[in-house]
């Protein structure tokens, strides 16, 4: 090899170093993006789960100032253990999401948002249990 042809080479080395340097920077800054948007979503997603988690504590609270028939009460008791299923349920899939790699975020995140889904129709089906069950009636 002459000089010349060295000197050629070096100079593409050196084109290329700064082209994967580039993509490295540009992967890098990515996945910075993605964590940080990975981030928001689970915190509006906890933040929404702990405020539909507090929700059987007042729920039991009321039932027991609540003179329901044994048939109501029953039914109750079934949708409060519904409603804890899906607290829980839905605490693992957002706890989950936290770590889950950029390639399966878009499916877990759909699975965590539909968890929230089934967790307010189990909420709402406890206070509706509440709010509907029949009375016993003062003698």
């Amino acid at each position: 090899m002459n000089e010349s042809e060295v000197k050629h080479d070096t100079k593409d080395l050196v084109d290329e170093a700064k082209d994967v340097s580039k993509q490295a920077i540009d992967v890098a800054k990515a996945k910075q993006s993605f964590d940080v948007a990975r981030n928001e979503r689970v915190t509006q997603l906890r933040l929404l789960h702990g405020v539909i988690a507090s929700q059987p504590m007042l729920i039991n609270v009321v039932a027991a100032q609540t003179r329901l028939t044994d048939r109501a009460a029953a039914n109750l008791a079934e949708k409060l253990q519904v409603f804890q299923m899906r607290i829980d349920e839905t605490g693992n899939l957002i706890e989950a999401l936290q770590t889950v790699h950029e390639d399966n975020f878009k499916d877990r995140n759909d699975a965590a948002g539909n968890a929230i889904g089934n967790l307010k129709d189990a909420r709402d089906a406890a206070w509706n249990a509440l709010n509907d069950g029949d009375r016993i009636q003062s003698s």
